[in-house]
């Protein structure tokens, strides 16, 4: 048996394995909430999903907002760091907008980011949370529905 031939049965065996894996296995795991499974204390429950308009948007739930009033009471905080352009980006249109906010620096608040990061589960900025919508990272269409009504 050549190289060759040794090469395509070892691919077709991994493929078989990873289908196999998909079809079955992989239904098991999705019986439970995927928000919690394997999730650290501080960000079981911090936050959920919420269909809205067809679409699916975070919301903090009413203990996690209490948390982050602790930072500011201000409607819409900017989790971000000076040198993100994608957080530059939303401070624009803040200030086009005038829309009051008050922006937390992660990279000089270690409080503001272990929050960031553990509570709300974010792992990079900007996090941008409206009211009790979250908006993790940068995605200028969900950004953009979030503020509509501001």
């Amino acid at each position: 048996m050549g190289a060759k031939s040794l090469f395509w049965i070892l691919a077709g065996a991994v493929a078989l394995g990873y289908f196999g894996y998909q079809r079955y296995a992989a239904k098991q795991d999705r019986s439970g909430d995927p928000m919690q499974i394997g999730l650290p204390n501080d960000y079981a429950g911090a936050t959920y999903v919420a269909m809205e308009g067809g679409q699916p948007v975070f919301r903090l739930t009413p203990d996690t907002r209490a948390r982050l009033d602790k930072f500011s009471a201000e409607k819409v905080v900017l989790f971000g760091t000076s040198w993100c352009t994608y957080c530059a980006a939303e401070r624009k249109v803040f200030a086009e907008r005038g829309i009051r906010y008050v922006e937390l620096d992660v990279d000089r608040d270690p409080d503001a980011m272990q929050f960031m990061t553990k509570v709300l589960g974010v792992p990079g900025v900007p996090a941008t949370v409206v009211g009790t919508r979250l908006v993790p990272g940068y995605n200028a269409a969900e950004f953009a529905d979030a503020i509509k009504n501001l």
